[in-house]
């Protein structure tokens, strides 16, 4: 908002005011007999002496207002930075409660702004000892101590002990302060905390604040009309503010530059240069948010800087054994500075998308929420729910709000323990059927399909995301030992000791669950050699001037599982999205290859969407927030939080390198397997599938094709023919991960199964089975094709 100059005769308008004679006559008068007084006092009691004494002993004494250790008591703003596209810090956001502060260095405050105050304010700064006596002295012989007076020094010292009468006994210890302060502290330091301490209204504490403001600028790029502009507001900062009341504010600040030129601060050409400047105003915080709840016009975090604020918190309340109200003031209030590692191109797709809600249909109340990380741990981006965010540190269901995850944690509590622990591989043989709980079959497939009874692989298994395999699998793992790969290698927080259970851990049927921060950490493991980050909103933390560093991110990661199982893993989880029938078929990144694991629970209440490409690892999840129910259309691979994920994803691919390649350990290999045996592939193997192995762990040789040790619940294999990997699956068993309404629910008792933790890895096969399930009635077919041997992805 621009302001013109217009001013017939820029030289300051000194106005003397007349005074009456007869109070003039009783000021002097009153002076006399003070002298007087004072002079009696001195000759009948000696307390002229004592007063000596005590003024000597306070202003040599000991320091009376610490000026260093009162900048680490101030309240300063906290600033958040980003990394841009060239790797330079740029603000993101600020941080204050009642008090917006940030304090700048002496050598960082611009020479006109430190000559406009000297000027206006205390024009023997430079000389004086922290009292100006000839000012002094002038100020009580016209009017008393209450026409002011008082030099930087003490109005400094006024600042900092909030007193602001106008007794003799204040304006004493003032005087006392004053000198006692001069005797400890430089000049300029004096200077820098008086600037940095100011009240300059509309909220702004310190010229820094000021500047940004009422400017728009660091104070470092105030020219000089700007300077003395600020310096005028000091005054009577709400009378003086150039916004509020322009009139005001022109006529101190010419007279500003008045003083500066008289004093010889600035040259003529400067003084009428900076008169002939017309100033604009911003009147709000450039790239400032405003994080104070009760404050009505204060702008809106996103979501990431709310995580990050939330993360600090814990962080301070972790490390320092700070209380939850000590952590909050210390992000708040601590001028701290901060380096996220937010990716803001990324962090903007994800609002635009979900502030827009793009492929969310016109129904209000569904809703999302995703979460971004790269393989380094870094938390790129996050948005915790769809349409306009309206408030500061609102529900974040990406972070705060854990949801059943469904089949989105098979790869987590059953696949990757197996494939670590070497129980199982890419094409262990297990039984497609379920076991008796509580006298009935447990659990079904999609749309109710009891399984067919023989056996097939694991990635047979995972692509429509069979139940009744990972049931097996659970059985013959024990709860215990999946369970302890969800809590302490893929760190899911959220559990309880009631999800060391069956439904649980097969079919992702949690007391509380997963969020989606969780999920994307836990997923990413499987695209970096299988380290574990906790995902980190921020590299590190410093003080305001960078001298001490409250907290650093810990860049060493966790090995979570063996680099073969993470590389095994991706590879199976390929398979989900280009398979036929894969759960996830639909939802590939244009261009780039794609892993992932789609979910649905009970009543398909919640959809659930995790996975990555080379570049980044992400977890959607999507349903009603309150009062769940159930989502329609969500079959065939048509997963409403995959098309969320792929519209994201999409866009945070566009312009990327297409070529670059998933990371690989080197310790896996491709190998052909019997698709009816699961070993690996012999001379006489009629139909063989390629597959991902572990080197170190590798099948035995087929040398007969029949289901060899397969996994079971115990059936005797002569009830089975071996079912051939090539059975075709119809279309409407292609979501069978997702769990069926009336088959899937939690059993009411845990069968009697083997949960002995195989944390360190048991060197026998766990031998305690639940009862034998019932064959069944009929012997499933059997398909073998010799002549095809096909890359299995490709079915």
């Amino acid at each position: 908002m621009p302001q013109k100059n217009s001013i017939e005769s820029k030289e300051p308008k000194l106005r003397m005011k007349k005074r009456s004679k007869v109070r003039s006559f009783f000021r002097v008068f009153f002076i006399v007999i003070l002298t007087l007084a004072l002079i009696g006092i001195i000759s009948v009691g000696g307390v002229a002496g004592y007063t000596l004494m005590y003024v000597n002993s306070q202003v040599n004494g000991d320091i009376l207002i610490d000026l260093n250790e009162y900048r680490q008591d101030q309240s300063q703003t906290t600033i958040l930075y980003y990394y841009d596209a060239n790797n330079q810090p740029q603000e993101l956001a600020r941080l204050h409660g009642e008090v917006n502060r940030v304090w700048v260095a002496y050598d960082d405050i611009p020479e006109n702004l430190k000559k406009a105050y000297i000027a206006l304010e205390d024009k023997r700064f430079w000389e004086h000892e922290g009292v100006d006596w000839v000012s002094t002295i002038g100020i009580v012989v016209r009017g008393g101590f209450k026409r002011g007076g008082s030099t930087i020094d003490q109005q400094l010292i006024k600042n900092l002990t909030g007193e602001s009468g106008r007794t003799f006994s204040r304006k004493f210890n003032e005087i006392i302060y004053a000198m006692n302060m001069e005797k400890n502290f430089s000049k300029k330091k004096i200077l820098e905390t008086y600037l940095n301490t100011l009240y300059l209204d509309a909220g702004c504490y310190g010229v820094q604040t000021a500047a940004n403001y009422y400017f728009g600028k660091d104070v470092a790029d105030l020219n000089l009309a700007e300077c003395a502009c600020i310096a005028a507001i000091t005054k009577a900062p709400r009378a003086y503010n150039p916004i509020i009341n322009p009139e005001n504010n022109e006529e101190r600040r010419i007279d500003c530059l008045y003083f500066m030129r008289e004093q010889g601060l600035i040259s003529e050409t400067e003084y009428r240069e900076a008169l002939d400047y017309k100033l604009e105003f911003v009147g709000n915080f450039s790239a400032i948010s405003n994080t104070t709840e009760t404050t009505n016009n204060s702008e809106i975090n996103s979501f990431y800087v709310d995580y990050v604020i939330d993360q600090l918190m814990d962080h301070f309340q972790r490390e320092y054994d700070m209380s939850a109200s000590q952590a909050y003031r210390k992000v708040y209030y601590g001028g701290l500075r901060v380096y996220t590692c937010v990716d803001m191109r990324i962090q903007e797709i994800m609002e635009d998308v979900y502030e827009n809600r793009y492929q969310m249909g016109e129904d209000e109340d569904l809703q999302s929420a995703m979460a971004m990380v790269d393989y380094d741990g870094q938390l790129v981006g996050i948005v915790g729910m769809a349409g306009e965010k309206t408030a500061n540190r609102s529900l974040n269901i990406a972070s705060d709000s854990p949801r059943q995850p469904g089949s989105a944690i098979k790869p987590l509590s059953v696949y990757a323990p197996g494939i670590d622990g070497d129980f199982i591989t890419w094409s262990s043989m297990v039984q497609d059927y379920g076991f008796m709980v509580d006298g009935k079959l447990w659990p079904y497939n999609y749309g109710g399909n009891a399984g067919s009874g023989g056996f097939i692989s694991v990635k047979t298994a995972i692509v429509p995301s069979y139940n009744t395999v990972p049931a097996q699998l659970v059985r013959y793992l024990g709860m215990d030992y999946c369970y302890e790969y969800l809590t302490e290698k893929f760190h899911l927080t959220h559990l309880s000791e009631a999800d060391i259970a069956y439904a649980p851990l097969a079919c992702g049927g949690m007391s509380y669950g997963v969020t989606c921060l969780e999920m994307a950490a836990a997923f990413s493991t499987f695209g970096n050699g299988g380290v574990y980050y906790e995902p980190a909103a921020y590299s590190v933390v410093t003080s305001s001037d960078g001298g001490k560093i409250w907290l650093q991110r810990d860049m060493e990661g966790e090995q979570a599982i063996e680099p073969g199982t993470a590389d095994v893993m991706q590879e199976l989880l390929k398979t989900t999205v280009y398979s036929s029938n894969g759960t996830a078929r639909k939802c590939y990144v244009d261009g780039f290859e794609t892993f992932a694991k789609t979910g649905t629970t009970t009543d398909n209440k919640d959809s659930w969407f995790a996975g990555g490409t080379a570049y980044y690892c992400a977890a959607v999840w999507y349903g009603y927030a309150a009062n769940p129910r159930e989502l329609k259309n969500i079959g065939g691979g048509n997963s409403p939080s995959g098309r969320m994920f792929k519209t994201v994803m999409d866009r945070v691919h566009e312009g990327l390198d297409p070529t670059k390649e998933f990371y690989k350990s080197g310790e896996a290999e491709t190998r052909y397997y019997c698709t009816v045996s699961g070993l690996l592939a012999g001379s006489g193997c009629a139909s063989t599938a390629k597959g991902w192995f572990k080197s170190d762990s590798l099948p035995q040789y087929c040398s007969g094709c029949y289901v060899h040790d397969g996994i079971s619940a115990g059936v005797k294999k002569e009830y089975f023919e071996p079912t051939s990997e090539t059975e075709t699956i119809s279309e409407e068993e292609t979501e069978v991960g997702e769990n069926d309404p009336t088959k899937n629910e939690t059993p009411t008792e845990k069968p009697t199964a083997n949960t002995t933790s195989n944390a360190t890895k048991p060197t026998e096969t766990p031998v305690t089975n639940p009862p034998a399930t019932q064959a069944p009635t009929t012997t499933p077919s059997i398909n073998i094709e010799p002549d095809n041997i096909p890359d299995e992805g490709d079915n």
